[in-house]
């Protein structure tokens, strides 16, 4: 992994052995150490000098931060996805023991109200590894679109998971007649698969995912497309295609709190 993270900027592709090199021969060691134990599971040790780079950590997660430490030692150009010319990859000496104050360490991310294609869910997993967070808060369901595919109830996703349109700006509650909506129609999802694939990438980088997935309080995605789970959505019709659009007003019932909520029969 440390040579797939320094190889896009620098051009060098760093030789991966099980053994020592001959001696004399400049090398990043990274080995695992019992007698760390007292960093816990996500501490370590990075000593750098002018011939030798050495990790150590009682546990993989550590030897992993440790990683991110080097990484964030070179220039900010090591970040770069492509070649770097004129740039001298050097680092401080320096002798480092760290380890975290908090064991839940994390980052939210919304896709419930925008779709975020997984692509970029595995980059935002990454720039939460290199800040040496170990918590994914996924969103993946909300009144604006359902995100994840249940095959019992595969309408959630082919009507649920999009939108006609998207309203701009914040919107007056008291007043629909002031929305505006920027007429681009909005949706997608992540079937089973993805979702797999998602989680072995996050558990590659010591992050955990914590998913969101609301019930019974997301009512909107959910009312028309499953028809045994009673609820009374009439303040957001359906739409055309089942995309749900703006009304003209705001019911009595809706103003005045007595909309009935989501209950499983």
């Amino acid at each position: 992994m440390l040579a797939d993270y320094l190889f896009p900027a620098t051009g060098v592709r760093l030789v991966v052995r099980s053994s020592a090199p001959a001696p004399g021969v400049p090398v990043i060691s990274l080995g695992l150490d019992s007698t760390l134990r007292t960093l816990g599971d996500e501490g370590y040790r990075l000593d750098v000098s002018r011939s030798r780079v050495t990790i150590r950590a009682a546990r993989p997660a550590g030897a992993f931060y440790a990683l991110q430490t080097l990484r964030q030692l070179f220039p900010a150009a090591i970040l770069r996805e492509a070649k770097v010319a004129g740039t001298a990859w050097t680092i401080a000496a320096v002798s480092i023991e760290d380890y975290p104050r908090f064991s839940w360490r994390g980052m939210h991310l919304d896709v419930g109200r925008h779709f975020m294609p997984k692509r970029f869910v595995k980059k935002y997993i990454d720039l939460l590894a290199l800040h040496k967070m170990n918590r994914f808060h996924w969103h993946l369901t909300e009144d604006q679109g359902w995100r994840i595919e249940i095959t019992q109830y595969p309408r959630l996703t082919t009507v649920g998971a999009w939108r006609r349109e998207t309203i701009v700006g914040r919107p007056d509650r008291r007043d629909s007649t002031t929305w505006r909506f920027d007429g681009q129609p909005h949706g997608g999802f992540y079937t089973q698969d993805d979702i797999r694939e998602i989680v072995a990438y996050a558990q590659t980088r010591f992050v955990t995912i914590v998913p969101e997935i609301e019930m019974p309080g997301i009512r909107r995605p959910r009312s028309p497309r499953i028809p045994s789970w009673g609820t009374r959505a009439t303040h957001f019709p359906p739409g055309p295609g089942g995309a749900w659009t703006r009304t003209s007003s705001t019911p009595a019932n809706r103003r005045s709190g007595s909309t009935k909520t989501c209950s499983r029969k």
